[in-house]
């Protein structure tokens, strides 16, 4: 596992400055799940972690760097704070939400959608590492995410290592009709830590990886049989166009994706083409002024798509609220797996 300097600054900030992490993360839910947010720390010592974080369902996300390589890092949701800002995100209903609550079985786009808003905050804690230290940081959610039935606490810090000391930051937040969400940041500088070694081995024994049969184990890359044949047969029906830098690698790559769902795709501009309206528009940009200013020029070509997408390989915050405010239905964080492109254009293709 990758001891990188990183996950070890993360870890020191988290121990120094724990209140201006929490913070951080409660804006970034708040935006996530369009309600304020005030985040109540979870000391890791208390009964009440030890409930929340310990023998219940759990959305687990390794860090990694954006070679792919793994840090002594994660990021934990329980599932009520998973299930209502995945939904948020994918525009879910309420009947839904409580369906998902009572049978606790997340449907493939609510799962991915919970992936993209883990991406959104781990992009957020990177940033706030940076403005925090002044050093530079990058690190992303990691593809091998997952729903689990958590060990006592704290044994789901053995998920990741459990020979290392940990520090955590952790905190409980309301969403909304009485329900209470609950998120977890860990890092570990492999030296020193709140949490030791032999607590979390008391827990995970030997084992530093859980094999109960009743976790789910699939990816954000795990394919969906039936979406993709669906989207490509039906594909050739929607005409779709992808907005932003014509040079950009990561427009071209998301228009391929399209290609292999049979979408019709307008010419490569920097607009719609005159006398079009698209079924669908992605709008693909790394800076929240520039995606505001593409969705207010989309708004007023008075070509309202049936489904706009706003995208970026970076998301932030800013980026989320830019893309909640410039009237986006939906935001996709890049590259995305091809089921959940063919996903996206299903929304379009499926009867009222």
């Amino acid at each position: 596992m990758s001891t990188s300097s990183e996950p070890a600054l993360f870890a020191r900030l988290i121990r120094e400055q724990r209140d201006d992490i929490l913070d951080m993360l409660a804006e970034n839910v708040a935006s996530l799940i369009g309600k304020d947010v005030d985040i109540k720390p979870l000391e890791a010592d208390s009964p009440e972690i030890a409930r929340i974080f310990g023998r219940k369902e759990l959305f687990v996300f390794p860090l990694e760097n954006h070679e792919g390589e793994p840090y002594p890092s994660l990021l934990a949701l329980d599932l009520t704070a998973a299930v209502y800002s995945g939904a948020a995100f994918s525009m879910m209903g309420d009947e839904q939400i409580r369906e998902v609550m009572k049978t606790k079985e997340v449907p493939e786009i609510l799962f991915d959608s919970i992936g993209e808003v883990a991406n959104i905050i781990c992009g957020a804690a990177a940033n706030a590492i940076r403005d925090m230290s002044n050093e530079p940081s990058e690190f992303r959610r990691g593809a091998d995410f997952r729903m689990v039935k958590a060990k006592a606490w704290p044994g789901l810090l053995g998920e990741t290592d459990a020979t290392i000391p940990w520090e955590i930051a952790a905190g409980t937040f309301g969403i909304g009709d009485g329900k209470i969400g609950a998120i977890l940041f860990a890092s570990s500088d492999s030296q020193t830590g709140t949490i030791s070694p032999e607590a979390i081995q008391e827990v995970c024994a030997s084992s530093t990886s859980s094999s109960d049969p009743d976790q789910r184990t699939e990816t954000s890359d795990h394919a969906v049989p039936s979406a993709t044949p669906e989207a490509s047969d039906s594909g050739p029906s929607l005409c779709v166009h992808v907005l932003g830098v014509p040079t950009d690698a990561r427009l071209m790559g998301l228009r391929q994706l399209l290609v292999l769902q049979g979408a019709k795709l307008s010419p490569l501009l920097g607009s719609i083409p005159s006398q079009e309206t698209p079924d669908v528009v992605f709008v693909v940009s790394r800076s929240a002024s520039d995606l505001a200013l593409r969705l207010e020029a989309l708004r007023d070509s008075g070509r309202t798509p049936a489904l706009c997408v706003a995208c970026s390989d970076r998301p932030t915050r800013d980026l989320v609220l830019a893309a909640r405010k410039g009237g986006a239905d939906e935001f996709l964080v890049l590259p995305a797996p091809q089921e959940r492109i063919a996903a996206l254009l299903e929304k379009i293709l499926a009867p009222a």
